[in-house]
């Protein structure tokens, strides 16, 4: 069964559904509704601050994005 929590405004919350392996979430704790642009730009920084961890070098940058 795939799951998406709605709703998820807060870290706590963030937390428990990571704990019980929910793997999709939305809410104001992960992102404010944005235009396709943004939200465009905001995957970008998501994915190259990924792919900066991959390779080791994301130590000085660890921080929510």
């Amino acid at each position: 069964m795939r799951v998406v929590a709605e709703g998820v405004e807060t870290a706590e919350q963030y937390s428990l559904l990571q704990q019980y392996r929910c793997e999709e979430a939305q809410g104001f704790y992960i992102s404010h509704p944005l235009p396709a642009e943004a939200l465009a730009e905001w995957w970008r920084e998501r994915l190259e601050f990924a792919s900066l961890i991959k390779a080791g070098a994301a130590a000085d940058r660890l921080s929510l994005v």
